[in-house]
């Protein structure tokens, strides 16, 4: 699988942090990831769940069965390394961090992000974030945002550096009935 459709049209889907708390980032992002339509397996990891929305958790990357295409990681930031290691030994193609807390906090942070980028670059896995707002295809109606709602099919692409600045634009082009790649 290239590097493209893992990330925008994965066939097997991890959430790192999945929850039954629908005020956390994983709970959301999870129950999207069940409608996204050519995602076949959606496995959420989570240490002391059991299950999460009726399926079945496990408690790392690695405990999931076969291959995994991509992983979202939405938990605190001092796990995103370990996370980032079951990754490369499970083989994972790409993975979007939605953790906040690395480089934006100052020296130690941007330290333990370049860890973590190191060492998904030396294993050849593309990598998306740390402190990511989430990503969607209408295509195929994947979605890693945590904002709820369906982004409208339409013409228009968007990619920016800033989280913020990317909902403000699709919030105001949902608001004027505009739809989105």
């Amino acid at each position: 699988m290239s590097y493209f459709d893992a990330i925008f049209d994965p066939e097997t889907v991890a959430v790192v942090g999945a929850s039954n708390n629908l005020g956390k980032w994983g709970a959301g992002i999870f129950s999207r990831l069940l409608v996204a339509r050519n995602v076949k397996n959606v496995y959420p990891i989570n240490k002391t769940a059991d299950t999460v929305q009726g399926i079945e958790a496990y408690t790392s990357i690695k405990d999931a069965p076969g291959q995994i295409d991509f992983v979202v990681i939405a938990i605190p930031y001092e796990g995103v390394p370990g996370v980032i290691d079951d990754c490369v030994d499970k083989g994972v193609t790409a993975i979007l961090i939605i953790t906040a807390g690395l480089g934006e906090t100052g020296p130690e942070g941007a330290a333990l992000e370049r860890q973590v980028a190191d060492k998904a670059a030396e294993a050849g896995i593309r990598l998306i974030g740390p402190n990511c707002m989430g990503h969607f295809n209408t295509a195929n109606d994947l979605s890693t945002m945590r904002m709820g709602g369906a982004v409208k099919k339409g013409e228009v692409g968007v990619i920016s550096q800033s989280g913020g600045f990317a909902m403000n634009i699709l919030m105001s082009g949902i608001e004027a009935g505009i739809g989105f790649t």
